[in-house]
């Protein structure tokens, strides 16, 4: 009956979400997934009383033991992994409000540069090129690329399927390279983390980072015949339909997907 919080209830949502969460694992149930909006915060409520188990770093030199299964005070039996997911219908709104956002935008701001200036240093020195309005075909974030990001951001998650590591590659492909029409390229092979758990070293099995775009053909048809999936005729090298050329632009896309597929 206490009165905690003066004016509308959202300031207490935190706190109410994280007693719900208490309040299950008092009763033993155990939660295998937990869904939320993709910028949503409940995952640290979610967190305080389902912890994520830590990876243990695999030494490739000593052979795999079968491990012991944890043991849950509260229940006495082993522990099971509880798993937080986003909704992917939450996470495409999220993605294009953010993109939306950038297609006015003629530089970064200071504390846009602060969250991501670890990996991309140069950032706070990046332009648009365009000093006025946008032309239809200038290169930067105009309607008619959005709406084509949209549709890319779907494929990207019908591709995957289930693996969550094939959706990151799907992403980090569409920024650093599809949007910039750049379809091939040499790059050291390296792995993508799929258990969602390696920090500065991959230490599961993980996934190749691809030398080209994987979702789409190398070559277009010319002929109109040739099937949708297939290019029989010799065609034409296969060309984005509204590449970014702005490296303002164009740098604001890469960030936007490399933060969704670190979400995957």
């Amino acid at each position: 009956d206490q009165d905690l919080y003066q004016g509308t209830a959202k300031a207490a949502e935190g706190l109410a979400a994280e007693h719900v969460f208490a309040l299950a694992k008092q009763d033993t149930m155990h939660i295998v997934v937990h869904w939320q909006d993709a910028d949503s915060t409940s995952e640290k409520a979610f967190r305080v009383h389902y912890p994520e188990r830590p990876k243990k770093p695999e030494n490739p030199e000593k052979p795999k033991k079968p491990e012991k299964p944890e043991i849950d005070e509260s229940t006495d039996k082993p522990k099971e992994e509880s798993i937080v997911m986003c909704c992917a219908g939450h996470a495409v709104r999220g993605h294009m409000k953010a993109l939306d956002a950038f297609r006015t935008m003629k530089k970064f701001t200071p504390k846009f540069c602060q969250l991501h200036k670890k990996d991309f240093p140069d950032m706070a020195k990046v332009r648009c090129h365009c000093r006025n309005n946008h032309s239809p075909h200038c290169g930067c974030l105009i309607p008619k690329f959005l709406v084509q990001a949209r549709k890319n951001f779907n494929c990207c998650l019908k591709q995957a399927g289930k693996c969550a590591a094939s959706f990151a590659v799907g992403m980090l492909t569409l920024g650093k390279y599809h949007a910039r029409d750049i379809h091939q390229w040499e790059s050291k092979p390296y792995k993508i983390c799929t258990c969602g758990k390696c920090e500065d070293k991959i230490t599961c099995e993980g996934k190749l980072f691809p030398s080209k775009c994987g979702f789409h053909p190398e070559r277009k048809c010319t002929c109109g015949e040739c099937g949708k999936d297939e290019t029989k005729c010799d065609g034409e090298p296969y060309h984005s339909k509204h590449p970014l050329t702005c490296p303002f632009h164009a740098l604001a896309y890469e960030i936007e997907c490399t933060t969704r597929a670190l979400q995957a």
